[in-house]
Order: C-alpha cells, then structure tokens, then sequence
C-alpha cells in the first residue's frame, strides 16, 4: 500500500513492471501510450523530475533542494504537457 492506502496498478512499459499509484493513472497512461503509438504525441516519459529550488546554503545550513515530479510529460504539436492526475473529489481537494 502507498501513503494513500489505496492499491498500486501495473502495466508493462519497456518490458519493465511500472507500479502506478491508482487505476486512474494507470488508465491515463494506457490513453496516453495509444496516443504515443498513434503518433499523436511524442516523448511520454513518466514520472520526470524538475528542481524547484536548488539546494541552498542559509545561515550555515544546507538547505535540501525541493523537487516536483508530476505524473506524465509529452510532446504535442511543439508543445510540452506536464500532467499530474488527481484522484476523485473529497471535501479538501474541491
């Protein structure tokens, strides 16, 4: 179980298990993976890493850097999509 205490999904990518965190990512990632095949989009990469803040040195302490890794990235018509998709709506995530 994850921190959200639901069940992981898997599909196979690259001959690989890759460990989704719901049935709703992994059903985004089999839309966007037959996108990819249609040669709709290009680039899907799962799960990329940007830095937000590198790491910082404050008042003599190391400040650790902050990373976002969102869900998916892919390339449609020159333009770059970062997607992160969410789970379904509660009192706090509306």
């Amino acid at each position: 179980m994850n921190k959200y205490k639901n069940k992981k999904t898997f599909r196979i990518v690259n001959n690989e298990k890759v460990l989704f965190d719901s049935k709703k990512e992994a059903r985004h990632y089999d839309l966007l993976y037959s996108r990819l095949k249609a040669k709709e989009i290009s680039e899907l990469t799962l799960q990329p890493k940007y830095d937000l803040v590198p790491t910082t040195k404050w008042n003599g302490k190391t400040l650790r850097k902050i990373t976002y890794s969102p869900d998916f990235r892919y390339k449609e018509n020159n333009k770059t999509y970062v997607i992160d998709v969410k789970g379904m709506l509660t009192q706090v995530y509306k």
